[in-house]
């Protein structure tokens, strides 16, 4: 496409060079702003909008001005046809160009589409497994989300880390639990309010943190990524306690 529109270019130049011949020389600035001089600068860096515009500017002012134009042979005869043709094909091929894009976007939505109707089946699927074995620990643990992930993907150095602070102080809070759902383990701060859940499989989670005296708080769908530690900080607010 680079190829073609450096051809329309060129032959553009030619055609500038043939208004001017053409025209008095009081008139022409006037001419080649006819001829889509304006566009020119843009379309010359690849902006295909204005490439478009240019071309269609020209091939509309050789067919208006084509008898003067044409005069003492300043413009060949076959200049129009072969500016018409070249034209043509560029936009031909600025055309399959955003086809391609659109049809990229559209397979990109349609994938985002799906990957989210199965993560919403799947996550169904074992909820209703662990309602349904509820009293059987042993097959209730076979349908947790992270378990089945692990068993399909396999654990990698997958996860997130981060620390938990007071919101109003900016201390660090101790013994503060991150857990979710659909995950095996249940992680707890340290001293300095810092936290690991590594080994995590790569899927999306919801994700609560828990701190006696703070309010809790609750992210949904927080996605771990494959080969990704995540970092992910906490600012806990105090619960108020009424007397």
């Amino acid at each position: 496409m680079g190829k073609q529109l450096e051809l329309c270019l060129d032959m553009w130049q030619l055609l500038k060079r043939h208004i001017s011949v053409a025209f008095n020389e009081d008139d022409v600035l006037a001419r080649l702003d006819d001829a889509g001089a304006p566009w020119y600068p843009k379309a010359a860096r690849k902006n295909w909008e204005a490439a478009a515009a240019l071309f269609l500017s020209a091939q509309n002012f050789i067919t208006q001005h084509e008898t003067l134009l044409s005069a003492n042979n300043v413009m060949p005869v076959s200049f129009k046809t072969d500016f018409t043709n070249a034209s043509d094909a560029l936009n031909a091929l600025l055309t399959s160009f955003h086809q391609s894009q659109e049809n990229t976007d559209i397979l990109a939505t349609n994938k985002m589409t799906l990957n989210n109707a199965l993560y919403n089946s799947f996550t169904g699927i074992c909820l209703d497994g662990q309602q349904i074995f509820k009293n059987n620990e042993a097959m209730k643990n076979k349908f947790i989300f992270s378990v089945v992930l692990e068993m399909v993907a396999g654990i990698g150095t997958n996860g997130f880390r981060g620390l938990v602070l007071d919101s109003i102080t900016n201390l660090p809070v101790p013994n503060a639990l991150i857990k979710s759902p659909t995950l095996t383990g249940t992680y707890t701060t340290n001293a300095e309010g810092r936290y690991e859940a590594l080994q995590v499989a790569s899927g999306k989670y919801t994700i609560v943190i828990e701190a006696e005296g703070y309010l809790p708080q609750t992210i949904e769908l927080y996605e771990v990524d494959s080969g990704v530690v995540h970092t992910l900080n906490f600012t806990l607010v105090k619960q108020v306690v009424t007397p």
